[in-house]
């Protein structure tokens, strides 16, 4: 079972190459640009008095010059925190880049996913190999869920190396380097958030697939125009009718949950992974109703492609 599942996402990761391995490339390219242009041309910058992201306090004299000429801090890498303050934001930046790029890629590939091989009449040939829809849908969502965070965490440190090579070449003095080699552990940290962040976006992960296996024409009207649907539908009945079906205010619930949620994730200075309690006494209802939503639309999804092989 477990290899069946690794040839299926080996082949779901040949077929989204474009998404999944050239794309990546060719950002890390831009920001190792970006971060080389800032190395060499030493910004003026407004710096705030301590950088929360650093894992160690990184006061503003420690990296910086002030300039009389234009009144602002300069960045001086010659300063003995400076590297290790750079490739602290790089690794922070570098992240949300790849994460909003592989943002894009997820929204694209669930909706697509089970709705193209139907299209094109491919299903009829993929039911003929002794592979279940079960694992196939299963694969997919490993993707997404399992892959996508190791490749973001791949990106990071692969980003991260070229920066630190980069610095290498231009002369950086080797008694920074270990400070910054340090950094790297942030690649870690972020690839457990990376994880809490997925099981969040389960919900909507799971109903992209599943609109992706029910659409005839457009995965993305459905997916899109159902929710807004029913929660029309939902104000409307309170309104006018005085029912409250609980569409609305359980999505308020759960955007209320996911937000303090990636607050504490991402705006608590020293905040880790590990404080994030999904499984507390006050969010253990919102996460239980959320995994059992994401199961059940696994499995309608795995009904429909069963059961409806053609447009």
């Amino acid at each position: 079972m477990l290899t069946s599942i690794a040839v299926q996402m080996k082949r779901e990761f040949w077929e989204q190459r474009v998404s999944f391995l050239w794309a990546p490339l060719i950002f890390i390219l831009l920001v190792e640009a970006l971060s080389i242009w800032i190395m060499v041309s030493p910004q003026n910058i407004n710096f705030p008095e301590k950088i929360p992201i650093t894992l160690d306090t990184l006061t503003v004299e420690s990296y910086s010059t002030f300039n009389t000429v234009t009144g602002k801090e300069t960045l001086d890498f010659n300063t003995p925190d400076a590297l290790a303050l750079i490739a602290c934001v790089h690794q922070a930046v570098a992240w949300g880049v790849f994460a909003m790029m592989f943002a894009v890629a997820i929204a694209i590939y669930v909706h697509s996913t089970l709705f193209a091989d139907r299209k094109s009449r491919e299903i009829l040939f993929w039911r003929s190999m002794p592979v279940s829809e079960s694992l196939n849908v299963v694969a997919k969502l490993l993707m997404v869920c399992l892959v996508i965070p190791l490749l973001i965490l791949v990106c990071n440190l692969l980003s991260f190396g070229l920066f630190l090579l980069a610095a290498v070449l231009l002369g950086q003095d080797f008694t920074q380097w270990w400070p910054a080699l340090k950094m790297g552990v942030l690649s870690f940290k972020i690839l457990g958030s990376s994880f809490v962040v997925m099981l969040l976006i389960l919900p909507f992960i799971c109903w992209g697939l599943f609109s992706s296996a029910f659409a005839k024409r457009s995965p993305v009207v459905i997916s899109i125009a159902i929710p807004i649907g029913l929660w029309l539908a939902d104000v409307l009945s309170q309104m006018y009718l005085d029912i409250n079906v609980g569409y609305k205010d359980t999505l308020d619930s759960y955007w209320r949950f996911a937000y303090a949620s990636f607050v504490k994730l991402w705006g608590a200075q020293g905040a880790t992974v590990l404080d994030i309690d999904l499984a507390s006494a006050s969010d253990i209802k919102i996460t239980s109703i959320a995994i059992c939503i994401s199961l059940l639309l696994i499995a309608a999804t795995i009904w429909l492609r069963n059961n409806r092989y053609e447009i």
